[in-house]
């Protein structure tokens, strides 16, 4: 559940910005400035995301972020490619808009999983290594698939990789806990 919690921010924040300025598509204040801007958009958002999975179902709002992530992914790596920096900032700010839906109630979701004793060791191992694993290297895994398929748009299959892992292990998690809470009311009941 790591992975798709922090790939489409590192891939925007620590890699294709930096990679903007190295090929002179923005400057690097610009680049700084729309990070910022950028950083500062997930955090506000963040709260009233969170609002809206706590009415609508958390396990809903990420599926279905997961899976608008994922038609989205291919179109956002050609929007990329366009000369406007307008046209850049904006597909920036719609994917790290659309991976709120599964990163505001990621950690709420996943503290479901854990019992108490081990929740709070359970919960950030889990996504430190989906973090560590898929997130930190994404800039990395971005360059090289580019670079191996000679396309711009190569690193949207591996974007779309993480969206269909994220919607994997939700759904899994969900089961997995539902088959468990099935069993402690049956227990209960006898």
């Amino acid at each position: 559940m790591g992975a798709l919690g922090t790939v489409p921010f590192y891939l925007v924040i620590g890699g294709l910005n930096t990679d903007f300025v190295a090929i002179g598509k923005m400057t690097f204040l610009t680049m700084m400035s729309l990070n910022m801007t950028l950083t500062l958009f997930c955090a506000l958002t963040l709260p009233l995301v969170g609002r809206l999975a706590d009415k609508m179902g958390l396990v809903f709002i990420m599926v279905l972020s997961s899976i608008i992530l994922f038609g989205y992914s291919l179109l956002f790596f050609h929007l990329l490619q366009e000369p406007s920096l307008f046209a850049i900032t904006l597909a920036e700010f719609l994917i790290l808009g659309l991976s709120q839906g599964y990163v505001a109630p990621l950690n709420a979701f996943a503290g479901r999983l854990f019992p108490v004793s081990v929740r709070y060791s359970g919960v950030s191992f889990g996504y430190c290594v989906g973090m560590a694993l898929f997130g930190g290297t994404a800039p990395y895994i971005s360059m090289a698939l580019t670079s191996y398929f000679e396309t711009l748009l190569a690193p949207a299959f591996y974007l779309m990789f993480v969206c269909l892992l994220g919607i994997g292990s939700v759904l899994m998690a969900e089961r997995i806990q539902n088959k468990e809470a099935s069993k402690g009311n049956k227990n209960t009941l006898q």
